[in-house]
């Protein structure tokens, strides 16, 4: 069948970090067909942004994003951080809540490192030890659970709304890279509903079909 607009389901965000199931029923004019098996999936509580920004050796770049339609204040931060350079001891990232001014650096040039590329996640509550002390010989040379060199606690009780902002800098010449991807994964956010007009209650009242 053909939908109009306004009979079409509004998408809202899923609930993050949670197991989530649904089944499809058809409707038409002669009543309700037979409901689908389970379905289920779960949902990753990340929020992720692939800018594949260049980071040259001059100047400093850094990626902007606006979050929107979460709620909720964060009791715990992590970020998930993916680049290219071809020595990561000269780089410096820094994550900045643009709306509280907030900034904590997160990567400060890892001893010195010669190394290629990160894929780390940076965590208050890292298992493999600092950021500062990754050095791989085999790419990526920052990878793993790691503490960022400074907490991100500091983030704890704000909103994880509002604009935020990754900076990086590049602080010595030659060697350049990119930036992949960014995530931050926030405990103690509620999303919206999945579905407006009483679709997630079962309720078909306020719906209808056309076109058949």
């Amino acid at each position: 069948p053909l939908l109009t607009p306004a009979d079409r389901p509004r998408p809202r965000p899923l609930p993050r970090a949670a197991q989530v199931f649904w089944r499809v029923t058809a409707l038409n004019p002669c009543g309700a067909g037979t409901a689908s098996g389970v379905y289920d999936l779960t949902v990753s509580n990340a929020l992720c942004w692939q800018p594949s920004l260049a980071i040259p050796d001059d100047p400093d770049v850094s990626d902007t994003r606006s979050i929107v339609g979460l709620s909720g204040s964060i009791t715990d931060l992590d970020l998930v951080l993916r680049a290219t350079h071809t020595w990561v001891g000269d780089m410096i990232f820094r994550l900045v809540h643009v709306d509280t001014a907030t900034t904590v650096t997160l990567i400060d040039r890892p001893g010195s490192c010669g190394n290629n590329d990160f894929d780390v996640l940076l965590n208050d509550e890292g298992t493999y030890g600092t950021v500062e002390s990754a050095c791989n010989a085999s790419p990526p040379a920052v990878s793993g659970n790691r503490t960022p060199n400074n907490p991100l606690s500091a983030f704890d009780t704000q909103s994880i709304g509002g604009s935020w902002r990754l900076e990086c800098s590049d602080q010595a010449g030659q060697d350049v890279g990119s930036l992949q991807e960014w995530c931050l994964q926030a405990t103690g956010v509620v999303d919206s509903l999945l579905f407006a007009d009483d679709y997630e209650f079962g309720s078909t009242g306020r719906w209808s079909a056309v076109g058949f």
